[in-house]
């Protein structure tokens, strides 16, 4: 049969390609005919992009600690048999199960917050 690809996999594969490139894009302008390197701030939007690309990348992989976390403190039971729990109730991919909601609040909440140091100096 024909597996799918976790949404977890595909984010990673998107992240790693997109985000380095959107930010060498923001830091430094290459003019080809001079050959000089030029680096400028990025603007407060382009840093709320990058903030908020950067956190909903990360919340791929504490997703799965705070549902343990969560479920470890509702039940009261130990770290093992609330994996355990958790991988039968659902199998593996319920570890990321309502990550969409964490993917909002971090390109929402997040990126304005890191966004928002952009413009302040250093």
């Amino acid at each position: 049969g024909t597996e799918r690809i976790p949404m977890p996999s595909l984010c990673l594969c998107a992240a790693i390609t997109f985000i380095p490139l959107l930010h060498n894009n923001i830091e430094s302008t290459l003019q080809i005919n001079t050959m000089s390197v030029t680096t400028r701030k990025p603007t407060l939007f382009e840093s709320m992009a990058c903030g908020g690309a950067a956190a909903a990348f990360a919340v791929n992989f504490t997703h799965p600690i705070e549902l343990v976390k969560t479920r470890m403190q509702v039940s009261g039971g130990g770290l093992g048999a609330t994996i355990s729990g958790v991988v039968k109730e659902g199998g593996v991919t319920a570890f990321w199960k309502g990550l969409p909601f964490g993917w909002g609040r971090e390109l929402s909440y997040t990126s304005v917050k890191l966004g928002g140091f952009a413009p302040l100096p250093y």
